[in-house]
């Protein structure tokens, strides 16, 4: 369903072009600010929300409140487990001064707003005994002592009527009644309601690979962690960590009778209508939110890829709307003027989507992890918005955001983080729902996440603005793609030699995770002349100060044409694909074979040249001969694409045709527009494939639908790849003693375009435990030109004069 889903959502990609007057900026699909507002801090982590009257209600494990700004141990105010905050201006209200001797984990405001429930660990109220459940009266500010359920376990999460509580946890009685893990109780006194007596099925225990004694084997209670009724009240939906319901396996999600707890259908807990939770993962459902009719439903699991994202299902019978894949444990949701906002540590979302992007695409490993812990997805189809702030997390285990709520004008969140967009602040956070609020980053910033767990930072991205000679009388600048935390299309100025007139405006929409590459010919220099160039960033409402400069020397004569330039490299193979697939190179001895779906006769990346456009599921170029692949190689395509769901840009194939074979030196576009160049390396690798060496843009896309030069380089053991002339980066082999590896090589293969196996040079973590083939199509979707194969690696320089003449060429 995934598959179908995110082929249909293909949709045109954003042209990027100079423009003489500013252009459209600050394009906004949702009204949440992306700068935090003021709120004091706890000093351990908070794990529930409530509001009401204009109180954020506060509960952990923390035993201190301070204010904003203030750095941890000082300013600081006993609390113990609860805190209230007014809504307003963030600031503690004294006069709320419960005491606890337990941690918080449910807080529940009853629909007349009459009542805070209160549910954890503790088993005193201001040293009353009450155990694990309490009513606070939000009029009179007292304790009901007649309120006295007294589960014999912590209780997780609470939902309410005026009338009746459900109460989920990992108890197995409640006020003296056998009745497990989740109860109806009269709101009144406690007493239960013995009619509602659903059962859980428990997840066996865990158990130790082979050869592995530290490891510890782990326990499954089947405690619910999420109840939401439906609107009407006809259904409580139930999610958490065990297996089955009333006998049923349905996983870890049941929509249940409320008055009996006899269960209800819940369709998409069906392993053939998508991807269920809890069903063939240890994993559990977090939260559930409910609008009008329809439920929403996220969660988290214990080994890698286990289902994290979000679903949407009809109340009725849980048939599923839309599916939301990723990896990175989500804990809480909260819809707020039809967007869902998620508190998580996602850090993989390549089958999802954002606008005219795919999904966020994850690093090969744990310690490339980039971890996104708050964003916001459309309501309507689940794709993301341009709500982006962050947070970071210093727990045991790292979550970061643990829970999220509003109350129609701001989001509340909390969790175990200490930064807030960067700054100071710890356990407790709000954004205002009142617009734009943030400045985009300086175009060419370094991007940096804070890792798992929190040590170091991690660089994704560091791309500079960058100048480069390119035709006669032209320097060619290029402007990495900012990211603004509440807005989505940003427009950039760029000023020349510390001008205060900008020379060209352009426009593109970006996210923190795909951020195209906007170009900019400055045409009519003076030959030999230096220019220095700075660029900002702006959404319309806040400019972002200047880039750092950068500086080019315009050539003294224009390049040699693009054939002369291609011809001097000596390629073992060229395709020129200006209207068949002939071999240009010094031999000829290699031409393409067209399959399927290509189409010829488009124009092509130069002026005046024809090139082939691949349907995006049958099309592809294949050399009718095999060419030698020596350990110093190149590869060289242009392309031109808006795809979302991927595919093989140029591979090297043992096999000529079909799948299969063995796939090596791969450039491969991800499902959010990104490259990735790989090589196979020897050895067994993962259980998953071999091991590849590869360098991938993480959060560079060039799916924009304009045409760009990829160029991958592999030497001594180094990958590089090289996007329009510059170096995107490299990455090199090495063994556990530091040793370079060389790759395996292949003697002989075939040159394919648009289409290559790719299963054996999966070179992203995610995907290895999703179980699921990167990217989600093999078949690019686009126009190719000039693929070329060289049995050297080029240099640095000799990329950029290919660059160069093409766009003298008209490129």
């Amino acid at each position: 369903m995934a598959i179908g889903a995110a082929a249909a959502l293909v949709v045109p990609g954003l042209v990027v072009a100079a423009a003489t007057a500013p252009a459209t900026a600050g394009t906004n699909d949702q009204s949440v600010s992306g700068v935090a507002s003021p709120i004091w801090q706890t000093n351990q982590p908070v794990n529930a929300l409530a509001v009401a009257n204009g109180v954020i209600y506060a509960g952990g494990k923390f035993t201190s409140v301070r204010p904003p700004g203030s750095n941890a141990g000082t300013n600081e105010t006993p609390r113990s487990f609860i805190a209230a905050f007014n809504a307003s201006t963030g600031a503690l209200i004294t006069s709320f001064n419960l005491s606890l001797n337990g941690q918080v984990n449910a807080l529940e405001v009853s629909p007349d707003q009459s009542r805070l429930y209160i549910g954890g660990n503790f088993s005193t109220v201001n040293g009353a005994a009450l155990r694990r459940l309490a009513a606070y009266n939000l009029t009179t500010g007292a304790i009901d002592p007649t309120f006295a359920p007294n589960p014999d376990k912590p209780v997780l999460t609470i939902e309410s009527t005026n009338s009746t509580l459900y109460v989920g946890g990992s108890y197995t009685t409640i006020r003296g009644t056998n009745q497990a893990y989740l109860a109806s109780v009269r709101a009144s006194n406690g007493a239960v309601n013995t009619a509602f007596a659903p059962t859980f099925a428990t997840r066996p225990p865990s158990t130790c690979p082979p050869n592995q004694p530290t490891c510890t084997v782990t326990t499954y209670l089947p405690s619910p962690r999420a109840v939401k009724l439906s609107p009407d009240g006809s259904q409580l939906l139930v999610g958490g960590n065990f297996v089955g319901v009333n006998g049923a396996n349905s996983g870890g999600m049941a929509s249940l009778d409320p008055i009996t707890g006899a269960t209800e259908p819940w369709a998409a807990n069906d392993p053939t209508t998508g991807q269920p939770i809890n069903t063939n993962c240890v994993g559990r459902v977090t939260d559930i939110a409910v609008q009008g009719s329809q439920a929403f439903v996220t969660g988290e699991g214990d080994p890698p890829g286990c289902y994290e994202g979000i679903y949407a299902a009809n109340i009725s019978d849980g048939s599923m709307n839309w599916l939301s894949s990723c990896l990175g444990g989500s804990q809480g949701l909260t819809i707020l003027n039809g967007v869902i906002y998620k508190a998580s540590h996602q850090h993989d979302c390549a089958f999802s989507r954002g606008g005219a992007f795919g999904g966020f695409v994850g690093g090969t490993s744990r310690d490339g992890f980039v971890h996104h812990y708050l964003v916001g997805q459309d309501i309507t189809d689940g794709g993301f918005v341009h709500w982006t702030p962050n947070t970071n997390a210093t727990g045991s285990p790292a979550i970061g955001p643990h829970v999220i709520a509003n109350d129609g004008t701001q989001l509340i969140v909390g969790g175990d983080f200490a930064l807030v967009n960067g700054q100071r602040q710890y356990g407790l956070t709000r954004f205002l729902a009142n617009g734009n609020h943030a400045t985009p980053v300086v175009p060419g910033r370094s991007y940096n996440n804070d890792p798992w767990p929190n040590t170091v930072a991690h660089v994704v991205e560091n791309l500079a603005v960058t100048v480069q000679p390119t035709a006669a009388g032209t320097l060619t600048v290029q402007v990495p793609a900012s990211d603004d935390a509440d807005s989505g299309t940003l427009s950039y100025q760029i000023y020349r030699d510390n001008g205060t007139t900008p020379i060209a405006t352009l426009s593109a929409e970006s996210y923190t995770w795909s951020r195209p590459i906007l170009r900019y010919d400055d045409r009519g220099l003076v030959p030999g002349s230096t220019h220095s160039y700075r660029v900002t960033a702006s959404d319309g409402t806040f400019t972002s100060p200047r880039s750092t400069a950068v500086s080019g020397r315009v050539g003294t004569s224009a390049p040699p044409p693009f054939a002369s330039v291609m011809s001097s490299l000596n390629p073992l193979s060229w395709w020129r694909l200006d209207g068949n697939g002939d071999d240009s190179s010094a031999t000829g001895s290699h031409p393409a074979d067209l399959v399927a779906g290509v189409t010829t006769g488009v124009p092509g990346a130069l002026g005046g040249n024809g090139a082939m456009t691949l349907d995006g599921s049958t099309g592809y170029l294949t050399s009718d001969n095999q060419i030698s692949a020596p350990n110093a190689s190149s590869e060289s395509v242009w392309f031109k694409t808006t795809s979302i769901v991927g595919g093989s840009l140029v591979a090297q194939s043992t096999n000529q045709t079909g799948q299969g074979g063995t796939t090596d030196r791969a450039i491969t576009m991800d499902n959010n527009g990104g490259l990735v160049f790989a090589v196979r390396q020897p050895g067994a690798g993962s259980p998953f494939g071999p091991a590849v060496t590869s360098f991938r843009n993480q959060g560079t896309v060039w799916n924009d639908g304009t045409w760009h030069q990829a160029v991958g380089v592999y030497s001594n053991g180094t990958v590089s790849l090289y996007v329009d002339g510059q170096l995107q980066g490299s990455a090199t082999a090495t063994d556990r003693n530091g040793n370079v590896v060389q790759a395996a090589g292949m003697p002989s293969s075939y040159l394919r375009v648009g289409d290559a196996d790719l299963s054996q040079i999966q070179s992203v973590f995610g995907i290895n435990f999703y179980h699921r083939i990167w990217p989600m199509s093999q078949f690019l979707g686009g126009s190719v030109d000039e693929p070329a194969a060289f049995d050297q690696a080029l240099t640095a320089a000799q990329v950029q004069s290919m660059y160069a003449a093409a766009v003298a060429g008209g490129a």
